[in-house]
């Protein structure tokens, strides 16, 4: 949305597609929480300065291949495709594991007590907005509880987990998730640990999908890759920044 609002502004004639029935992308599950009304606002706005612009036009329920661009003949072709959460292989078909999105998007619904496993920025506020509800959250990951909620400014990521120990969340540092058999187990310092729980929540982090992305690399004359498809760490400043550089330059 940043790069067609750019485009249009500059004299560009744009065409958005969207795969969901809705504009928003991920920002749509990071604005779900209650105290993160910052950001559905930010989306509110966004979609509002784009529906504006009469050099836009939006196309909703349209997953775009490669392929189908050819032909097209448009002058320049921005992926901004994003980013496929990381699922392991063990954890597909299971009903006690589910992905942290569809939890905060309410696609799947929190059991009582459940442990959460990654404790990146994604999954603290999600035990955050889970401990706030009335849920019993143990927030699990392999890194030291120090760097608990790492992915944001230094101050943001200490009040967090400040608001994490006030919900009274119980937070486990060097732990590994692992399998034996069809049993999910919790090993830190090499033994085994219980942890009481009806469900796993999983917040593992995204990663690009590689071949879906180079699969555009000869859709148009000139090929512009931004936001979560092109780096490692996605954030709404690099994804926002790198859209509308991609845009200023055409």
């Amino acid at each position: 949305m940043e790069a067609a609002r750019t485009a249009a502004q500059r004299g560009h004639t744009v065409d958005l597609y969207e795969k969901e029935d809705h504009l928003g992308g991920v920002l749509t599950m990071a604005g779900a929480p209650k105290f993160k009304q910052d950001i559905k606002k930010y989306v509110e706005w966004t979609i509002h300065s784009i529906s504006g612009q009469e050099r836009v036009s939006v196309h909703l329920n349209s997953e775009v291949r490669a392929e189908d661009l050819k032909g097209k003949d448009y002058d320049a072709v921005i992926v901004a495709v994003g980013a496929e959460p990381v699922i392991p292989k063990f954890a597909k078909g299971r009903e006690d594991v589910v992905w942290v999105g569809d939890v905060e998007l309410g696609k799947v619904s929190a059991k009582k007590q459940v442990v959460i496993v990654g404790a990146g920025l994604t999954g603290c506020e999600a035990a955050l907005s889970l401990a706030k509800a009335g849920k019993e959250v143990t927030l699990v990951d392999m890194i030291d509880v120090c760097d608990f909620g790492r992915g944001g400014a230094k101050f943001n990521q200490i009040a967090l987990r400040g608001l994490l120990e006030a919900e009274q969340v119980k937070m486990i540092g060097g732990v590994k998730m692992n399998i034996e058999g069809d049993r999910i187990v919790f090993v830190k310092n090499e033994k085994t640990i219980e942890l009481s729980y009806e469900q796993i929540i999983l917040s593992l982090g995204v990663k690009a999908n590689e071949e879906k992305v180079q699969a555009f690399a000869d859709a148009g004359r000139e090929v512009v890759f931004v936001g979560d498809c092109n780096t490692k760490i996605g954030t709404l400043y690099h994804a926002v920044h790198t859209a509308h550089e991609a845009a200023s330059v055409l």
